[in-house]
């Protein structure tokens, strides 16, 4: 297990901003959000957007 997968089973993070800010603090290397998406793939992990909706809905 990468240090990358191990570290995304702890974590979880809202966008891939933030993934990509702690890959270039780890490892020096600089992703673009979109090359993010896709390593993350890759890597056979997913992600799920997040929807707003007024409160009175629920």
């Amino acid at each position: 297990m990468s240090l990358l997968d191990k570290h995304l089973q702890q974590n979880t993070y809202s966008d891939s901003k933030g993934i990509v800010a702690w890959i270039e603090f780890a490892f020096g290397v600089l992703y673009t959000p979109s090359g993010i998406n896709s390593l993350l793939q890759r890597m056979n992990f997913v992600y799920k957007n997040l929807y707003l909706f007024h409160a009175k809905l629920t």
